[in-house]
């Protein structure tokens, strides 16, 4: 008896221990993918949203100083995953986490920027206030806010990206979004 238990023990462990894991690559690399649009989202979702508009100088650099700290924390979350993301199970993945990464930061600077620029601009003077918003928020002009799509990297990615249900949510939700 006791022969057929180890085999049967032996099994399960090796069952657990791949659980999650699939017997395609290509799937593999689907669900990482996957994973990868999933830890953007938090980002991408505070970057397309526009903050509303106020008739008030003064309240409307209350409302940007709100949905910049939104988007800097959301900018927290996505970077702090791509740390949990793992290894890619395709070449490239890795490297398209690093680009992502070092963008993220760049992301980052131009907000926190934008938001010392924004707090510098005070709350007493609405004159003030209207006169200096475009230049507090000029760092962030030249940024580009990614899709789904920038998540791509390679065909391989490429092709997880198209087979991902995360991926194309993200590509849906953009300004615009195809869907495809």
């Amino acid at each position: 008896m006791r022969r057929r238990l180890l085999p049967a023990a032996a099994a399960a462990v090796l069952a657990l221990g791949v659980a999650g894991c699939t017997a395609n690559p290509q799937d593999d690399t689907v669900v990482w993918t996957g994973r990868l649009c999933d830890t953007t989202r938090p980002f991408l979702e505070a970057a397309r949203t526009t903050p509303a508009a106020k008739a008030e100088p003064v309240a409307q650099a209350r409302e940007l100083r709100r949905h910049l700290d939104t988007t800097l924390t959301a900018l927290d979350a996505t970077a702090s995953g791509l740390g949990r993301l793992g290894p890619s199970p395709v070449d490239g993945g890795d490297d398209a986490v690093i680009g992502l990464g070092d963008r993220l930061r760049q992301y980052r600077e131009a907000f926190r920027s934008a938001r010392a620029a924004v707090d510098a601009l005070g709350t007493t003077s609405a004159d003030a206030v209207r006169d200096g918003l475009p230049a507090a928020l000029a760092p962030l002009d030249q940024l580009r806010i990614p899709t789904g799509d920038d998540l791509r990297g390679t065909p391989e990615l490429s092709a997880a990206a198209d087979r991902a249900p995360a991926c194309e949510r993200l590509r849906q939700a953009a300004p615009g979004g195809s869907g495809g």
